[in-house]
């Protein structure tokens, strides 16, 4: 079967191909033209199965787009890296986890109604994402003419880092972790009420960060913009080194780690009763002792 696959034009030897097994298969790895790598996994309740697997196995594909676009209808999960060939995505009706890593001739996906997982990193050319209903991972780092996302009322951890167009965050009423560092054209951050995580350094267009009454680690270096800090009572780690128009911080009643270097504008040192680690290096507006009478 592995030579019938392989004497069609634009394909090459499927991985592993074995007739004698390929009805209980449901995952494989094909590698095509210019060393594009597809991984797919097959829908298990699809009661045609069987008749599909025949299908491939007989049907002869001229092309290799022919070959993808057959194996996407009806793939759950679909991996691509590096994919330089299409501008575009076959329909993926069913794809719960897509990854297509640095394909940076794409330009749009297709919809994506039942996506839990995206991680589209490094695909520069995308300018847009489809709907995420059912979303709960989004990875678009990198993603650098990306100038919005769409709603993700699903998602617990995006990480949108390093999207220098990226104007607006959506509502993420469900977020545990937020990743967006580096994006500068940012002005404002969504109401996170669930966030643990927030990693927000070198975005320079904020002025203010929301309420953050779950957060465990906040990570905004170099935030030039921020004057002030919300409250963080569950706060274990802060990482503020380099905003240099920080005036104030809250108390930190469960903070073990701090780093406020280079925070010139800082006057005094919040309360910290479990502090264990403090860097304060270039905070010229601070005595040159700390002592814990001076911390308000």
């Amino acid at each position: 079967m592995a030579d019938d696959m392989n004497s069609h034009s634009g394909t090459q030897e499927l991985r592993g191909w074995n007739a004698d097994d390929i009805m209980h298969w449901r995952e494989w790895t094909w590698t095509g033209p210019g060393a594009d790598t597809l991984t797919v996994r097959l829908a298990r309740d699809d009661e045609h199965s069987e008749n599909w697997y025949r299908a491939i196995i007989l049907a002869r594909w001229p092309t290799w787009d022919q070959m993808f676009g057959a194996l996407c209808a009806s793939a759950l999960r679909l991996e691509l890296r590096g994919q330089r060939r299409w501008s575009t995505l076959p329909p993926l009706p069913r794809c719960l986890l897509l990854t297509c890593r640095h394909c940076t001739t794409l330009t749009r996906l297709p919809d994506l109604p039942n996506c839990m997982r995206l991680d589209c990193t490094g695909c520069t050319g995308l300018v847009a994402l489809p709907e995420l209903p059912q979303c709960q991972t989004l990875i678009c780092r990198n993603c650098s003419r990306l100038v919005s996302l769409p709603e993700l009322p699903r998602c617990e951890y995006l990480e949108c880092a390093l999207c220098s167009a990226l104007g607006a965050l959506p509502e993420l009423p469900q977020c545990l972790q937020l990743y967006c560092a580096g994006c500068r054209r940012l002005l404002r951050l969504p109401s996170l009420p669930s966030c643990r995580t927030l990693s927000c350094g070198e975005c320079s267009g904020l002025t203010a960060l929301p309420a953050l009454p779950q957060c465990v680690v906040l990570g905004c270096e170099y935030c030039t913009g921020l004057l002030a800090l919300p409250e963080l009572p569950k706060c274990e780690s802060l990482y503020c080194r380099g905003c240099a128009n920080l005036t104030d911080m809250p108390d930190l009643p469960k903070c073990e780690r701090v780093d406020c270097s280079f925070c010139t504008r800082l006057t005094k040192l919040p309360v910290m009763p479990r502090s264990k680690w403090l860097h304060r290096e270039g905070c010229t507006g601070l005595p040159t002792i700390y002592r814990a009478e001076d911390a308000r």
